[in-house]
């Protein structure tokens, strides 16, 4: 497990800004959390090149990003 962390910890998550902050997501951001969102959205912090595997978070319910999540990782470790 512990080489599974280590690979999915520098992996970017994405998410449009309209996705993050969505009604339906269960949370309200603040004018300043806006703001920062869009300034990290706008800075690339979803698309870093550094990153093994990018993985969209803002589409889909939560067990199927977890579902994606998990094969992604396989396939990488060779599982």
């Amino acid at each position: 497990m512990e080489v599974i962390y280590r690979r999915v910890s520098k992996q970017p998550l994405r998410a449009s800004y309209e996705q993050i902050t969505a009604l339906g997501r269960g949370r309200r951001f603040g004018v300043e959390e806006q703001a920062r969102i869009r300034a990290m959205i706008g800075e690339g912090y979803g698309a870093q090149a550094f990153a093994d595997l990018s993985v969209e978070t803002g589409g889909a319910p939560f067990d199927a990003v977890l579902g994606d999540l998990v094969s992604a990782v396989a396939r990488r470790i060779g599982r």
